[in-house]
């Protein structure tokens, strides 16, 4: 029986996620994958890491101060959480989803929402994790293209 890492989980779920179109593109480089949204003017990017302990930091960054408001107006705004918007998108997909939502400016001076994510039994339901994530950031803020473009 041979164990499978993070890294090589993280590896194993990009041809899915390239597959999905959800992205403008997706690149696995070391121990992160890095998935670039589509959608948004600007940057941002969904970055998953493996750590040295084994576990997935996944996230949402981007240095562009006023997409980040953008999503932080929305769900003030709504009064949603971000961590139960993203939840309730991993329960339709049926992967696990309890996590701690951390936010914060990181000292790359990128916008930051990040979990620790449980351990992922595999390459799909990691998928799945990331494209739950993606579902919910699409619907906030500035996160989809403007129509009129």
């Amino acid at each position: 029986m041979t164990t499978t890492t993070a890294a090589e989980l993280l590896a194993s779920a990009a041809p899915t996620l390239k597959d999905s179109g959800r992205f403008a593109a997706i690149s696995f480089d070391n121990n992160t994958l890095t998935a670039k949204a589509d959608g948004p003017e600007a940057d941002a990017f969904y970055i998953a890491e493996a750590t040295p302990d084994g576990k997935i930091v996944l996230g949402w960054y981007t240095t562009d101060r006023w997409l980040s408001e953008s999503i932080e107006a929305d769900l003030m705004h709504t009064g949603d959480d971000l961590a139960e918007l993203i939840e309730e998108e991993l329960v339709e997909l049926d992967v696990p989803h309890r996590f701690r939502l951390d936010h914060f400016r990181d000292d790359d001076k990128r916008y930051v929402f990040r979990a620790t994510c449980p351990d992922f039994p595999d390459a799909q339901t990691f998928a799945k994790t990331l494209l739950g994530w993606e579902a919910a950031f699409r619907q906030l803020g500035d996160m989809e293209a403007d129509d009129d473009e």
